[in-house]
């Protein structure tokens, strides 16, 4: 697959066959993606809660997207598969063993992102010896974000740092949202410089997925 030039590997949210993805189990390839630097993706998906919080809390488990409960949308698909994957991530030291994982979030909003951090400083203020590294930290170097075009660019650069913030939508994007962005989202935004703006629509993907940074600069050559 690497050989073939995949840009990034995508993985589902959620527990892989009853462990933690950041289960030593999984370390041989960990260990490849570690020495490729290829970005994981984790994109909002089926990841198993479906079907295993239904049987927790006297759901149908043979229900799909269609007929789903709203509390089966809520524990399976809002931000509790995403937030619990990357906790696991950062809790069963995946980034001590492999420093150069870096981990983006695509199509599982943001507003995630506060409460996480908050959480994950109050377990090692109450706990730090249960940790090898402040998980704060961890996910400051590691995890990437692509919030939904309807979240607050500027509140999501209130918890993490710019350069860590993409921007993507459903493709095509609609009007309605292009305005949206424009006049409420990043373009109004008192917290995000020109600059720091550019980087977010489109540098730090380029920096985060080098094989597209060059056939970018290869197209500009050739134009």
């Amino acid at each position: 697959m690497l050989d073939a030039g995949a840009r990034m590997i995508l993985l589902r949210t959620g527990p892989v066959d009853g462990r933690s993805p950041a289960d030593p189990y999984y370390d041989r390839f960990w260990a490849v993606v570690n020495e490729a630097r290829v970005p994981v993706v984790l994109h909002i998906s089926t990841s198993g809660y479906e079907r295993d919080f239904a049987r927790m809390w006297g759901e149908d488990p043979a229900a799909s997207h269609r007929t789903f409960s709203a509390f089966q949308w809520f524990a399976s698909f809002a931000t509790r598969p995403v937030v619990d994957t990357l906790a696991s991530m950062i809790f069963h030291n995946l980034f001590g063993r492999f420093p150069d994982v870096r981990v983006v979030s695509v199509e599982n909003g943001a507003d995630w992102v506060g409460p996480l951090l908050r959480t994950l400083r109050m377990v090692y203020g109450q706990m730090p010896q249960k940790f090898r590294s402040d998980p704060v930290e961890a996910f400051h170097r590691h995890i990437f974000v692509a919030p939904f075009v309807e979240d607050s660019f500027s509140e999501l650069a209130e918890h993490m740092d710019t350069s860590r913030i993409l921007f993507g939508s459903d493709w095509p994007m609609v009007p309605e949202k292009v305005v949206k962005l424009e006049t409420t989202g990043l373009e109004a935004s008192r917290v995000l410089t020109d600059a720091t703006r550019k980087a977010i629509y489109r540098d730090n993907a380029l920096a985060l997925f080098p094989r597209f940074a060059k056939n970018a600069a290869r197209e500009k050559a050739t134009a």
